[in-house]
């Protein structure tokens, strides 16, 4: 992630690698570089998808707990000074928190039963090894959750996350 994108690494938005980026001002460049990306426009509050994106688990369940903590920090938002992004109030920094709580409880629970889906082996060192069983993972879910889910897996975000998971 990278808060504000320094004008000279526009490039970057070319990049194969899935990234969350803030650039300062949309130029002509950085629209040429993003009319495939996913985009969300913080100050219109607005989310423009391009490509196939499949829709995350449970989504309807998701955007049920996330409609009105989203409600709350757009309500919290009005009430901030000139630059509402930069200094916001402390209402607005308390909604938005309860919204951040709100979406690692969902992405906790996506993976909560990530070790029922792993076998641990011995190696010769006598350390125990945990090797995640993907498909089987990906299976675990609903037919319309798996295509969300199987490319997700092949991240290495989740790698990582799986790897530490495992570990513990």
């Amino acid at each position: 992630m990278l808060p504000v994108l320094p004008q000279d690494m526009i490039s970057f938005l070319e990049a194969p690698v899935p990234f969350v980026v803030g650039v300062q001002h949309k130029t002509s460049e950085v629209r040429r570089c993003t009319k495939d990306l996913s985009r969300v426009n913080a100050y219109k509050d607005t989310v423009k998808l391009r490509g196939h994106t499949p829709a995350l688990p449970r989504l309807k369940e998701l955007t049920a707990v996330l409609r009105p903590l989203h409600y709350a920090v757009q309500v919290a938002m009005r009430g901030s000074r000139q630059h509402p992004i930069a200094e916001p109030s402390g209402e607005a920094r308390i909604a938005a928190r309860a919204f951040l709580s709100a979406w690692r409880e969902y992405l906790a629970a996506v993976v909560a039963n990530l070790r029922a889906y792993a076998i641990t082996e011995v190696n010769a060192d006598e350390e125990r090894v945990s090797i995640l069983l993907k498909d089987s993972f990906v299976d675990s879910f609903s037919r319309t959750d798996r295509a969300f889910m199987r490319a997700f897996c092949e991240t290495q975000m989740f790698d990582v996350f799986a790897d530490e998971a495992l570990k513990s």
